[in-house]
């Protein structure tokens, strides 16, 4: 079946499925009122079987299990006396009573039947009148036991399961015609739905070769293409061929294929640019801030040696003017020191060595605690007994600990204590650095990290800072494949963590401790107060 129209006049897919869905639905139409004749059949023999035979069954076997428990509470009130058996069989006697009438009921199923339940009923009559009745209304005990009565209440109840299993008998064999007239017809249901299927798989074995030809094939190349372009192979193109359909789509393909190939040449260039662009921006950083190192470490020994020389002779307003020239050139100083730890900072080749970050930390919270005890902030550091081993460089590292701690003690601002922690947390290494100083304003929290950002509340209070050291904390963290949370609330104080992994091997440390896994797992707290 083809359809007008499109490529040259080319078949489309949708005729050849047409013709394939059309034997299918021929098939599936016959199998299927087939099936459902058959269902039906199938049903009302289940129906009878599980609706009409196996409900008779319990009902005689519960019959007989009531007979049973009002037989054993005869013999139990014979023996003992006890009132309790004799209540006992009196609810299993009105318990039978009410199973009676479900008994006779079974007659509907079979003639034979309705005889037989007549005979169980008539050998039950006769147990409870001749034995079970007049032994319950009488005296029970061991007393009372009478051999010839006993006997004749074994053979009258023997007679009960005789006519109880006749019944079962032939409930059994109705059950047994009943589930092989069942077989029979579902045997006859599969073979005739057997052939159906098997011509209707034939009719599709017949249809699907010919669309395979004409469009499986076709597709099977355009899948294939698909996969050498995924991979790689930019060079691959699929064959312009098969339906109406798939040569559009093959079509497309191509001249997506061509214009990715456009695309990765415009984009090669680009990264090309920016690469160079970036190598001119780090080394005009490099050069400018090296250029500018050596006349300002000029200046300022100049400025030094003026202020030595003018001593107590001058004026106040002219030793204002000197001190605020030094002041203003060693802030240039450390903008440039800033502006190379940066460029540095995120240098992608960046060595790292097994260290010790608890070691580290110490020596750092040691140089910065004399400037901390001017300002009266007192650093209060906590480590573990073990050593922290991390992979990282230690001089970007120690800049790390400088930077958090030093800004932690400059915006403490009347804060007496700053908190460093260092502890093991599972997988990470955790540095913690709190202060309760000024802290930071919530609508400054997006922008921190930027370069030269600076908060509000430390612009207005004269803070001095470049706006660069955070970002300088991000990019060496970055490098050294770690993580920097930081929580603030203004008014209330600052809490950085910062996170790095822990370097699990056995690789001596740079003290030359050898720290196992077991070994760096959090331990007693020292407190090394300043």
């Amino acid at each position: 079946m083809t359809s007008a129209g499109g490529a040259g006049g080319r078949s489309s897919v949708r005729g050849h499925l047409a013709v394939l869905v059309a034997a299918n639905l021929a098939v599936l139409v016959v199998v299927g009122i087939a099936g459902m004749v058959g269902a039906v059949r199938a049903h009302d023999s289940v129906h009878y079987l599980t609706g009409r035979v196996e409900p008779a069954v319990r009902a005689n076997a519960v019959a007989l299990q009531t007979l049973t428990d009002a037989e054993i509470y005869v013999w139990g009130y014979g023996i003992s006396g006890d009132p309790v058996q004799r209540g006992q069989y009196a609810e299993a006697r009105a318990r039978f009573r009410a199973q009676r009438a479900r008994l006779r009921d079974l007659a509907s199923l079979d003639g034979q039947v309705g005889l037989l339940v007549e005979d169980f009923l008539l050998s039950t009559d006769n147990w409870f009148e001749a034995y079970a009745d007049p032994r319950v209304a009488g005296e029970g005990g061991p007393s009372t036991y009478d051999q010839e009565r006993f006997n004749r209440g074994r053979s009258l109840f023997a007679e009960v399961r005789t006519t109880n299993a006749a019944v079962a008998a032939r409930l059994q064999q109705l059950s047994n015609d009943a589930d092989r007239s069942a077989h029979a017809l579902v045997h006859r249901i599969v073979v005739f739905l057997g052939a159906l299927l098997v011509l209707g798989a034939v009719v599709t074995v017949l249809v699907g070769r010919r669309i395979g030809r004409r469009v499986t094939e076709p597709l099977g190349a355009l899948e294939e293409t698909a996969h050498r372009l995924a991979v790689g192979q930019h060079d691959a193109r699929a064959p312009v061929a098969g339906p109406r359909e798939v040569h559009q789509v093959a079509t497309a393909v191509n001249r997506m294929a061509d214009e990715n190939d456009r695309a990765r040449a415009v984009e090669a260039r680009v990264v090309d640019q920016l690469r160079a662009l970036d190598t001119v921006r780090s080394d005009f950083v490099s050069n400018v801030s090296h250029e500018l190192r050596t006349p300002l470490t000029s200046i300022l020994g100049y400025v030094e040696l003026l202020e030595e020389e003018m001593g107590d002779h001058a004026e106040k307003a002219e030793l204002d003017m000197v001190r605020a020239v030094k002041r203003n050139v060693v802030r240039l100083g450390e903008l440039i020191d800033d502006l190379l730890a940066l460029t540095r900072s995120e240098d992608q080749h960046t060595t790292l060595v097994p260290i010790d970050l608890t070691a580290l930390t110490r020596d750092v919270v040691t140089d910065l605690r004399a400037a901390s005890s001017q300002q009266g902030v007192e650093i209060r550091l906590t480590l573990p007994d073990a050593p922290v081993p991390v992979l990282a460089d230690a001089g970007q590292l120690a800049r790390v600990v400088t930077n958090l701690v030093s800004n932690a003690v400059k915006f403490s601002q009347g804060a007496s204590e700053v908190a460093v922690r260092v502890a093991v947390l599972g997988q990470e290494a955790v540095l913690a650095i709190e202060d309760h100083g000024i802290g930071i304003p919530a609508e400054a929290m997006d922008q921190l990290g930027s370069r030269f950002y600076r908060a509000s509340n430390a612009v207005e209070l004269g803070i001095s800072g470049t706006g660069l050291g955070l970002r300088i904390v991000q990019a060496i963290i970055e490098s050294h494949h770690g993580s920097m949370d930081l929580r603030s609330d203004e008014g209330t104080g600052t809490t950085v963590w910062v996170r790095l992994p822990v370097h699990r091997p056995d690789v001596p440390l740079r003290e030359g401790t050898d720290v196992g896994l077991g070994e760096v797992e959090p331990a007693a707290s020292v407190e090394a107060a300043g």
